[in-house]
């Protein structure tokens, strides 16, 4: 079946998913907010297609730890000796200490003792 024409010009995309994902990063690394509309702007690209890309902003975040974490897990790996549970368990302590010991988690933790569960 041939394509449908919608009577659109198909415009090429002016950026990636993946240049939205090092920018986010970028952005992340330097302590700046993470705004979703500032980086679709900077890449010339449509919030629309942002949202297509990733849904919400908490997502798009989620893309850019998610690939921080598992950079920084692999780099751990590489430094640790041994196999086996051992050095998994090394992996994961040394990752959640290094973790457990950054700005932001330390905010994060004094803000969620200060706020009680919702029952």
């Amino acid at each position: 079946m041939p394509p449908v024409a919608t009577g659109r010009p198909v415009r090429p995309a002016a950026a990636s998913r993946e240049d939205a994902l090092a920018l986010g990063t970028e952005l992340f690394l330097q302590g700046e907010r993470v705004d979703v509309k500032a980086v679709a702007q900077e890449l010339g690209l449509a919030r629309a297609t942002m949202h297509r890309w990733f849904g919400t902003r908490d997502a798009f975040i989620g893309e850019v730890l998610a690939a921080l974490g598992e950079e920084r897990l692999t780099a751990i790996r590489q430094d640790t000796p041994g196999s086996g549970a051992r050095a998994l368990l090394a992996c994961f302590d040394r990752f959640n200490r290094e973790l457990a010991g950054t700005k932001g988690s330390v905010c994060c933790s004094r803000r969620s003792r200060s706020v009680p569960f919702a029952s």
